[in-house]
């Protein structure tokens, strides 16, 4: 492939784009522009999520209505957030759902067994979470076991 036909062929992608979706140079211009928007929305989720936490430890000061009413938005950006994950794996090609499919197996079992793990270890000593704090661990865990598992996947199917 020469060099010209590669730029031609990725000309919106650059390296950083393809660093946060973690595999854009693999599929067609429709599973980039699912990825980017995915992408979106995981931001606009994120940043509600953590809006809505500061709000909701900013105490008294802050009307009951309107920690409801941020909180109901951070839930209602969820929707999206999941409809363009449905749409990307429906719209995938099998490769792409292949690379997902070994990549959410990765970041389900690694939640799951970080999950038990420490349950088991807690009681063996370590500093028990209450699911305030245990929750969103797991979830960490478990987004950093997928995104282990697409870049790994990715490399294998390359």
């Amino acid at each position: 492939m020469s060099r010209n036909a590669g730029v031609e062929a990725g000309a919106d992608e650059v390296g950083l784009f393809k660093c946060l979706t973690l595999g854009a140079w693999l599929g067609t211009t429709r599973d980039r522009r699912n990825q980017t928007a995915i992408l979106c929305w995981s931001i606009l989720l994120a940043v509600g999520l953590v809006g809505s936490v500061a709000l909701l430890k900013a105490g008294p000061g802050v009307s009951d209505a309107l920690k409801w009413a941020v909180t109901a938005v951070t839930i209602a950006l969820m929707i999206p957030w999941l409809w363009s994950q449905l749409r990307f794996l429906r719209e995938a090609d099998e490769l792409i759902r292949k690379i997902q499919l070994e990549a959410l197996a990765v970041g389900f079992w690694a939640g799951l067994a970080f999950g038990v793990a420490y349950s088991v270890l807690a009681q063996a000593g370590l500093p028990h979470l209450d699911p305030a704090s245990g929750t969103p661990l797991i979830v960490a865990v478990s987004a950093l076991g997928y995104a282990s598992g697409r870049v790994l996947a990715s490399k294998r199917y390359r």
